[in-house]
């Protein structure tokens, strides 16, 4: 490298990659010697673990060599990465986190184990502070009122977990402002929550009072096919309705079902992050990794840029779409895409829509549009417009007229069912995906956030933390919709 300024940058950066790297690696549970090498050996042992180990590498992407016997003495087998300057961190936390899912995967490494204390009850209060729901609204024009309720006791297969942090789902949003009546009185809402085991169900195993956790909002109940939402509602009932759901977060401790706890990182437990955005961001962490593991990061128009818009746009950017587009009819939210690294945003209504997207895809249309938006035909009408010959549409947005229909299908039946779909549509052949919840990528997830701390502080800039549970209800009655994006909050009695 020439001695010049820009070799001397370039000298620093690759310092700084291999550092970045090399400590992601260790944080994540491998053996990766001292040094400063670029050429990063990852410890592993067992060559035949090592070649499948690395082969899983290869398949998302992550280019590595695999060295064994008799290369390296037997039972040193290892894996070379070499680490670049011109490496985004982006890159570099996408890698660590596929080598920790892949570590975990081969066994290689393991998270901390936890004692197994058995059926634990700690001392208890009787009584807490939550916010319960009523249909009916109350002088204040609310829907919410500040209660002392008792305090829950785990069932077998239960944790109670003190809360320690909450964010708001729009959902909620909307439930606080009287729009979803079937919601039953006295239920205390909240899905997004984060918190400690203060208790253990009798035949609980695994898990150890004090381990912090992020909560699983969806539930089963045996007999029934479809899954309730912690503080929304419970299963379906045939006649109509729902059964009443799982109380939730709003409180000062709440009970679920250890299926739907999941450990966190120490990492991810700091005062600049709020661990229960994880299950608020879930749904569009589970598209963008959907595109990524079907190799379809070339040019992708995300449309719709509220928070599950800009969220969605983050974890392409993170891992590495080629070009992005976002379209937003809000003039501040196209605003906030582009701080957030889209290559261009689009007002739906302007007059040159065409004429901007021909000339950002080379006249070919979008590999991908990703409708988080839905709601009204013309949103489904210009995903379909924009997308290339032999396109993708991935649908999220749900959409409130069953007429709304695509290869005679209502939309939103293709998204909660998950549907796979080709059709043919002004003469182009079209993939149609729906895709919502969060199974199956709650480890993958919670890697890729921990292993980068710029995705966590772009992922809290939508996220205003408004002080203490205490204020919830007075904040619902005041809130400008239109100015805080997503709201969070700390524990009853925190300070703050």
């Amino acid at each position: 490298m020439a001695a010049s300024p820009e070799g001397d940058q370039l000298r620093v950066r690759l310092a700084e990659n291999t550092a970045r790297f090399r400590s992601a690696l260790r944080e994540a549970g491998f053996s990766v010697p001292e040094g400063g090498h670029p050429i990063v050996p990852v410890m592993v042992g067992d060559a035949s673990l090592a070649g499948r180990m690395a082969g899983r590498l290869l398949e998302q992407g992550i280019y590595v060599i695999s060295f064994s016997y008799p290369v390296v003495p037997e039972g040193k087998a290892r894996i070379r990465v070499q680490v670049s300057a011109l490496h985004t961190p982006e890159q570099l936390d996408r890698a660590a986190a596929a080598f920790a899912r892949a570590g975990r995967e081969f066994g290689l490494v393991r998270k901390a184990p936890v004692p197994v204390r058995g059926s634990v009850r700690p001392e208890l209060p009787e009584k807490m502070q939550a916010w319960v729901y009523y249909n009916q609204a109350g002088a204040d024009g609310g829907h919410l009122r500040l209660e002392e309720v008792a305090v829950p006791r785990p069932h077998p297969g239960e944790l109670l977990l003190k809360v320690l942090g909450v964010t708001v789902c729009g959902t909620d949003e909307d439930l606080f402002h009287g729009k979803f009546q079937e919601v039953h009185d006295g239920v205390i809402p909240g899905h997004e929550i984060f918190g400690s085991v203060a208790a253990l169900g009798s035949n609980v195993r695994g898990f150890e009072i004090g381990q912090k956790l992020c909560v699983e909002s969806h539930y089963q109940i045996p007999g029934y096919l479809e899954e309730g939402i912690i503080g929304l509602w419970g299963p379906k009932i045939a006649r109509g309705g729902y059964l009443r759901p799982l109380n939730g977060g709003y409180a000062e401790y709440v009970k679920i079902p250890t299926y739907c706890a999941h450990p966190i990182p120490e990492v991810l437990d700091h005062p600049g992050f709020l661990p229960s955005i994880l299950e608020g961001v879930g749904n569009d962490f589970l598209i963008a990794k959907y595109l990524l593991d079907q190799g379809l990061l070339g040019t992708v128009g995300v449309v719709g840029c509220g928070p599950h818009g800009l969220f969605t746009q983050m974890f392409l950017r993170h891992f590495g779409v080629a070009r992005l587009a976002a379209f937003e009819v809000n003039a501040a939210r196209l605003k906030l895409a582009a701080e957030f690294g889209v290559d261009l945003g689009l007002d739906a209504r302007v007059a040159d829509l065409d004429r901007r997207v021909a000339d950002f895809t080379g006249g070919a249309g979008f590999d991908v549009m990703v409708d988080i938006a839905g709601g009204q035909r013309g949103v489904l009408e210009t995903c379909l417009k924009y997308l290339r010959d032999r396109g993708t549409l991935v649908l999220f947005g749900l959409y409130g007229d069953p007429a709304i229909q695509l290869a005679g299908q209502p939309i939103n039946d293709i998204i909660f069912n998950q549907r796979e779909l080709q059709l043919e549509h002004a003469g182009k052949r079209i993939r149609v995906r729906g895709i919502t919840g969060r199974e199956g990528i709650w480890d993958s997830l919670i890697d890729t956030v921990a292993l980068s701390r710029p995705l966590q502080d772009k992922i809290m800039k939508l996220v205003t933390v408004m002080g203490t549970l205490e204020k919830l209800g007075g904040d619902t009655l005041a809130l400008d919709r239109r100015r805080i994006m997503k709201r969070g909050y700390r524990p009853f009695g925190a300070g703050f």
